[in-house]
């Protein structure tokens, strides 16, 4: 019997990443003035970052590594405001910075997400 697709080993963690994900965008789209300058570039804008969290839960190959570059840019991104005088708040750029290593960890390092994107 085919399993379901909530069933399958490593469905949660990749349900938990794409969550964090789409909160991440919702959080540097609609609260920018907290986390960084308005020059800031939206990489995730216009809805493909959201495409891509989604597509993690449908399975498509190429959405893991894509998602893993793009949080680790902005990442990079968010620590380089940490060292200029742009950033305005300090504890929200913390929260969003361990919010993308979370997610990029999520991607990168756990077998249960690369297995539930692989499949068997």
């Amino acid at each position: 019997m085919k399993d379901k697709f909530y069933q399958r080993k490593g469905f949660i963690p990749t349900l938990i990443t794409s969550l964090l994900i789409i909160g991440i965008l919702i959080l540097i789209q609609d609260y920018t003035y907290l986390f960084m300058s308005e020059r800031h570039i939206k990489i995730l804008g216009g809805g493909g970052g959201a495409i891509l969290a989604l597509g993690l839960l449908f399975r498509w190959k190429f959405a893991r590594v894509l998602l893993s570059m793009i949080t680790l840019i902005l990442a990079l991104i968010t620590l380089t405001h940490f060292f200029k005088k742009e950033s305005v708040l300090l504890l929200p750029s913390i929260l969003l910075l361990l919010g993308l290593i979370t997610s990029f960890y999520l991607l990168i390092g756990s077998k249960s997400v690369k297995l539930y994107i692989e499949g068997e």
